[in-house]
């Protein structure tokens, strides 16, 4: 009797297993290596792998959340260690799940809660409560939670075990899937702490934000979950603020709702659609759509304006330089090589090429015949002879660590070369405008990185710290600088 019990207790367990690996194999991921959405799957699994106790500032919420706060720039700017965790729509109670999870192995001093999914979310729909809960470990709190934001409809038991949900995936099923299941976060997985950049510029109307909307009043369940993460946060010794992102559908009716809960529970409430001149949003330039989310320009504005407040009102350390906090480091790094494969307007390009760090080589191709009318962009760089060509003469401009110039050649009717040692890598640089050849060269240790056969001003951009190259484009001074870029 004893053994058959045995068996079955053994059975059980390697059933139970057998189903959460299937679940884990079955469910969806959403990971950064797919670019159109946000990466929920990695930046959970990020958070668990990072340093224990090296999270000064965790920031919550739904999408306005991730799109507008970047910890890249909290980084560079002040040293702040700070994380995103976040789920589009997600509502109060998924939120308070992500706090809990979110302070058992970390121990910010303050924790930032975005605003929108408490005012808009209740209950959500399941594609939301999917993303949120799906992608959390297993554990008392996510079911806890979970049982005050799943619908009537839902199955709470195929929450429990994802395969009931996702069993007809099976012919969906990648590697990607297996890799997850078994392994978790692949190593140099860098999804930028948690933020997502969007690119796209579209133009808003802020203005709407005074008009006038029916009566509004936090839900009793949001009111609950709020006071619910107020007392989680007292016991790991966080500070609990509520903050609302930039966002034209923002009423003042959401707002006055949740300073009366912020004067109840003796919290502070962060409204910036009242700062946006102080941040410099532009409305024109710094939204991704036109209802509620920033765009990259926005998000670093609202980043830097975050970090200089967090600085001044928490009095956080500066970790730059800490080896403790290398990860940091490195993940700005791998943000800003992702981010410049992105831009396309010459004007923004050389500007930010101005404000890094990087290695830079310039080299014309084709001449320069049509440089006058970019002289005053080019006037940004350091070089003296680049904003002075014209015609068909040649070029070739090299920047070391952003600002020190180690070549600025222009030649008429024959050929600009230059070569040498920059940092660890060997150079070499060949232009030849119109009358020279009408071709452009940029070798790096020998491997050739110009766009060959394509005219304009090439720019190959080199990150010493990431030790590669990490863009490089060519830009058609004859055809209002378009860009093209070698794959």
């Amino acid at each position: 009797m004893i053994k058959k019990l045995a068996k079955i207790t053994v059975f059980f367990f390697i059933f139970i297993i057998a189903l959460a690996f299937m679940g884990e194999l079955f469910k969806e991921k959403r990971v950064k290596k797919n670019s159109s959405q946000e990466a929920v799957t990695s930046w959970v699994s990020g958070y668990a792998d990072l340093e224990e106790d090296t999270v000064d500032v965790l920031f919550l919420g739904s999408s306005q959340n991730f799109c507008t706060v970047n910890p890249c720039i909290l980084w560079k700017e002040e040293g702040i260690a700070s994380y995103v965790l976040g789920s589009s729509a997600q509502d109060a109670w998924a939120t308070k799940a992500y706090l809990e999870y979110g302070l058992k192995e970390q121990s910010p001093r303050a924790v930032f809660v975005e605003c929108a999914g408490l005012v808009l979310q209740d209950k959500t729909e399941e594609q939301w409560n999917r993303r949120a809960y799906d992608n959390l470990p297993f554990s008392i709190s996510k079911f806890r939670n979970l049982a005050n934001s799943i619908r009537e409809e839902e199955s709470f038991l195929s929450y429990v075990f994802p395969v009931l949900r996702f069993h007809e995936r099976w012919e969906e099923l990648g590697a990607i899937d297996f890799e997850w299941a078994i392994y978790g976060i692949e190593e140099g997985d860098y999804s930028y702490k948690g933020y997502y950049p969007r690119y796209r510029v579209t133009k808003a109307d802020l203005t709407q934000i005074k008009d006038a909307v029916p009566d509004y009043e936090l839900t009793e369940s949001t009111r609950k979950a709020i006071y619910g993460m107020k007392e989680v946060c007292d016991k790991a010794g966080a500070e609990l603020v509520l903050w609302k992102a930039p966002a034209p559908y923002w009423r003042e009716v959401y707002k006055e709702s949740l300073e009366n809960i912020c004067k109840e529970l003796g919290i502070k409430y962060v409204d910036l659609n009242y700062s946006t001149k102080e941040i410099g949003i532009d409305s024109d330039k710094d939204f991704y759509d036109s209802y509620s989310h920033l765009n990259d320009s926005g998000a670093t504005k609202v980043s830097s304006y975050l970090a200089q407040y967090l600085k001044r009102e928490l009095n956080l350390s500066d970790h730059r330089g800490e080896n403790k906090y290398e990860d940091y480091e490195t993940n700005y790094h791998y943000y800003v090589s992702g981010k410049l494969p992105q831009i396309n307007e010459l004007e923004q390009y050389l500007s930010y090429l101005v404000s890094s760090d990087y290695d830079v080589f310039f080299c014309v191709n084709d001449g320069m015949s049509d440089i006058k009318n970019y002289k005053e962009l080019f006037g940004m760089l350091p070089f003296e002879n680049l904003s002075k060509a014209h015609g068909t003469q040649s070029y070739v401009g090299v920047l070391s660590n952003g600002n020190r110039v180690e070549a600025d050649i222009v030649a008429l009717g024959e050929e600009a070369y230059y070569t040498g040692t920059i940092g660890e890598n060997s150079i070499e640089i060949l232009s030849q405008g119109y009358h020279a050849g009408d071709s452009g060269s940029i070798k790096i240790n020998g491997e050739e990185y110009m766009m060959q056969g394509q005219r304009g001003l090439g720019i190959v951009v080199y990150d010493r710290y990431l030790k590669k190259v990490v863009d490089s484009v060519t830009f058609d001074i004859k055809m209002n600088a378009k860009p093209y870029r070698k794959k």
